[in-house]
This record gives C-alpha cells, structure tokens and sequence, in this order.
C-alpha cells in the first residue's frame, strides 16, 4: 500500500524546492524498505547501509532545489551547475531521504544527486519509471536528467 504524502514541494524560479528532513537512528537498510512500499518497485540492491551508511544523528530539516541545466552534461559540468545555482553538493544521504520524502513528487525525470562518489557511483531517481539505483556518472547524463542540489 502506498503511502499519502504532502505536497512538501513549492515553486521557485530555479525549480522545485523540497523540504527534507535528514539525521535519525534509521539506516539505509531501514529507509529502503520504506522507499519500496512507498511505490519504488525498483531500488537497486546495492543502496545498502554498507554501501551508502547513514550516520546516527540529531535530526534537521533541509531544503533541497532541483534544477534543470536543460541539456546533457557530464559530472564536472553538473557540479558547476550547481554552483553556479547557489546550491551545495548533496550527499549520499539527501539522495535517501529525499526518495523516501518526497520521490513520488517528481516530474518524471531522473533526478541525479552528484554526491560523492561511492564505489564508484551516484544515485538517482525516476518516479516513473518507479526506480531509486547508483549510476557510474563517467559516461555524462542525458537530456532527460535533472540535478539536486542542497540550499545553502
């Protein structure tokens, strides 16, 4: 059964801004099986606490914008975006909790979080396509990809 979520987005001249609470004693492990019964059929099985921990910590909330450099880019060229948006680097973490939140609020695009890299790979999400998985970003993203950012 899929769960009923506010509408936690609002419109900004840049995008849509998302506000995403972050921190608890939760671990990805715990997180993804919400993700899944929240309506992604398809995570990907390495977002795993091993692969992508989540820390124990206080909680706080965040706003994270999701912006469109309305062409393809590579790795390099997103992280420019994002600055020059005024937007940090997100974390693996804002990528988990942001798909729990708020993932079944998105326009259908892939959302593609530029953390750092862990093993090799960032993580990214398609509502629907109902997917949440790691991607290697050395080959660049389409037409058909947005990028999170975190306000600062």
């Amino acid at each position: 059964m899929k769960q009923n979520f506010t509408d936690k987005a609002y419109e900004t001249p840049a995008g849509q801004v998302y506000k995403v609470k972050i921190g608890g004693l939760e671990t990805t492990d715990d997180v993804v099986k919400r993700i899944r019964v929240n309506g992604f059929e398809c995570v990907g099985r390495v977002i795993t606490q091993e692969n992508f921990p989540l820390e124990h910590r206080s909680t706080k909330e965040i706003e994270i914008e999701v912006i469109d450099p309305g062409r393809p880019f590579t790795e390099d060229e997103g992280l420019l975006f994002l600055k020059n948006a005024g937007l940090k680097r997100p974390t693996h973490e804002h990528a988990i909790r942001f798909t729990e939140q708020c993932g079944v609020k998105t326009n259908g695009k892939y959302v593609v979080f530029l953390h750092k890299q862990n093993n090799g790979h960032v993580l990214y999400l398609n509502h629907k396509s109902e997917i949440f998985n790691a991607i290697n970003p050395e080959n660049g993203f389409g037409n058909e990809c947005v990028l999170a950012g975190v306000r600062r």
